[in-house]
């Protein structure tokens, strides 16, 4: 509990600090979750997966060749 009350201080004390740590800390959250959003769309949700030329379907019964 002292610890909190001394955390509360010393953020009275100092309000420019506490101003500057806060905005730098959204800054590196916003352009982090920016940027994954961003590669998470062109690279990850983006693809279409199609079958190869050639692809062979393994069934336990026989394997069939599409072409």
């Amino acid at each position: 509990m002292n610890d909190l009350r001394f955390a509360f201080r010393q953020v009275l004390k100092n309000p420019g600090f506490t101003t500057m740590a806060v905005l730098t800390l959204a800054l590196g959250i916003g352009a982090n979750t920016a940027l994954f959003s961003l590669l998470n769309a062109i690279l990850l949700q983006s693809r279409s997966y199609f079958p190869a030329r050639g692809a062979t379907k393994v069934d336990p019964m026989e394997a069939v060749r599409y072409e």
